[in-house]
């Protein structure tokens, strides 16, 4: 699971309070908005977590949401395995890391896309997140 980010070489953990994600607009400008929820939150109708998993997407729970496909400008991404040892990874040039965008009322807030490493480990440390080419929309 990805459990932090790098954006302008400043690292973005989602376990600190007020954790935000750099969203690319449309018009190529930067939005920083809230990571996910955290347990401490405490919101009835979003999702705790970091992350959505890809597959997730279709299920009511999510689609009740309307999620909203974004880009995320991270540089780099940590994973933390079983023994609480931190990997970073670089986002390889020309891609971009995706989320998705969900509101309700006033509250808006973007979970990491990610999907299982490999078909033969559903760990949810082996999940990993979603990317794309830079150049599509």
């Amino acid at each position: 699971m990805c459990e932090a980010i790098q954006y302008q070489g400043r690292q973005v953990w989602f376990r600190i309070e007020g954790a935000q994600l750099p969203v690319i607009r449309k018009d190529g400008a930067i939005a920083m908005l809230p990571w996910g929820l955290r347990q401490a939150d405490r919101h009835v109708h979003l999702h705790n977590g970091a992350n959505v998993l890809l597959q997730q997407l279709g299920e009511d729970e999510w689609k009740r949401l309307h999620p909203v496909p974004v880009r995320l400008a991270v540089e780099r991404f940590c994973q933390v395995d079983k023994e609480g040892t931190q990997h970073w990874f670089d986002v390889a040039p020309g891609k971009l890391m995706r989320g998705v965008l969900v509101k309700w009322r006033d509250d808006a807030r973007v979970y990491l896309l990610t999907e299982h490493r490999s078909v033969d480990n559903p760990n949810p440390r082996a999940l990993w997140p979603v990317f794309r080419l830079a150049d599509q929309a």
